[in-house]
């Protein structure tokens, strides 16, 4: 196994636009312990952002019929979240679409870098973490989904999202699981 932590539109117009599920104290803690989790054991953070330009060039036709701005680049809502605290030598990535792979170069650097296993956090549950999902089940890549890192708007497509996930694409697991499995993982190489 050789894991990679996709952080996802980890910005702030995401807790700014919308009323998120979860509340906002524990859900950054979360992050950071996730984060943290994967930095203390020298495992790769790989962050994906949405930026769109101004001009609307790059809106998707749901934006440009409800005149809706999301993450329009040099915004104060395009920039990261103070809980993602991202570090020199992180690599970021920029998506204008929900799913990490559609118009990036994400799977080409995935495979070129050896990763294999997927650990997927970020907003929002029933879209840009679905997508990318999905897309990266149909890319062979086993997935993880972040389940105490991870948060929307909407409880209903959220629950009926997850349960779809779970049964056929990804593994749904708690920080402490996800802990437990890479620390399982790790003294497993450390014997061998």
């Amino acid at each position: 196994m050789n894991p990679v932590l996709l952080t996802i539109d980890f910005q702030k117009d995401f807790p700014g636009l919308f009323k998120l599920l979860k509340p906002r104290g524990e859900f950054e803690e979360s992050v950071r312990q996730l984060t943290s989790f994967f930095r203390r054991r020298r495992l790769p953070i790989l962050h994906i952002l949405t930026m769109h330009k101004a001009d609307r060039s790059s809106w998707t036709l749901q934006m440009k019929r409800d005149n809706f701005s999301i993450c329009i680049e040099g915004t104060e809502g395009c920039q990261e979240l103070d809980a993602v605290g991202r570090q020199p030598g992180e690599a970021v990535m920029y998506k204008t679409r929900w799913s990490a792979f559609y118009g990036t170069d994400l799977d080409r650097l995935l495979k070129q870098r050896g990763y294999d296993t997927l650990v997927l956090a970020g907003f929002l549950s029933h879209a840009c973490i679905r997508a990318t999902a999905i897309d990266a089940y149909q890319r062979d890549y086993s997935i993880i989904i972040a389940r105490d890192c991870i948060d929307t708007y909407d409880a209903v497509h959220e629950k009926i999202t997850l349960d779809y996930l779970s049964r056929y694409v990804a593994r749904l697991l708690t920080n402490r699981e996800i802990f437990d499995l890479f620390e399982a993982v790790g003294q497993k190489a450390a014997v061998s």
